[in-house]
C-alpha cells in the first residue's frame, strides 16, 4: 500500500509538464497582445507623441544698469543688428555665476562676426 509504482510518477511528472506548457502558452499570448497594443499606431492605447523639443536658452541683458529679459538668441541677434546688444553689453544665463560681457559668452559669439 505504500508503494504507489512508476505510474503514479510517470502520471504525475505528465500532467505537470503539460501544465507547464500551458501556463507558458497562455503567457506567450498574453505577451503577443501586449506587443500588438504597444505597437498599434492608432486607437485608445497608442503610444504618446514624443515629448517637445527643448525651450532655446534664455538670456538676461544689462541696458543702462537695468536688467531685461529674458530674450531668447534670435531676439538677441535682432537685439545686434539695431545697436543694442554689443560685446561689451553684460549679459546672463542660468548656470552661470555671475554676469559678463557678451564677447565672453562662446554661445553668443556669432552674434558679433559677420
Amino acid at each position: 500500500a505504500g508503494n504507489e509504482g512508476g505510474a503514479g510518477q510517470m502520471l504525475g511528472a505528465g500532467m505537470g509538464l503539460g501544465m507547464g506548457f500551458g501556463v507558458g502558452g497562455a503567457f506567450g499570448t498574453q505577451m503577443g497582445r501586449m506587443a500588438e497594443v504597444m505597437n498599434t499606431p492608432s486607437g485608445g492605447n497608442a503610444m504618446p507623441p514624443p515629448p517637445p523639443p527643448p525651450l532655446p536658452q534664455q538670456w538676461h541683458v544689462l541696458v543702462n544698469g537695468t536688467q531685461q529679459g529674458p530674450f531668447a538668441p534670435d531676439a538677441l541677434a535682432r537685439m545686434v543688428q539695431e545697436g543694442a546688444l554689443t560685446p561689451q553689453t553684460y549679459v546672463w544665463r542660468a548656470g552661470m555665476a555671475q554676469w559678463q560681457a557678451a564677447s565672453g559668452c562662446p554661445e553668443l559669439s556669432f552674434l558679433f562676426n559677420p
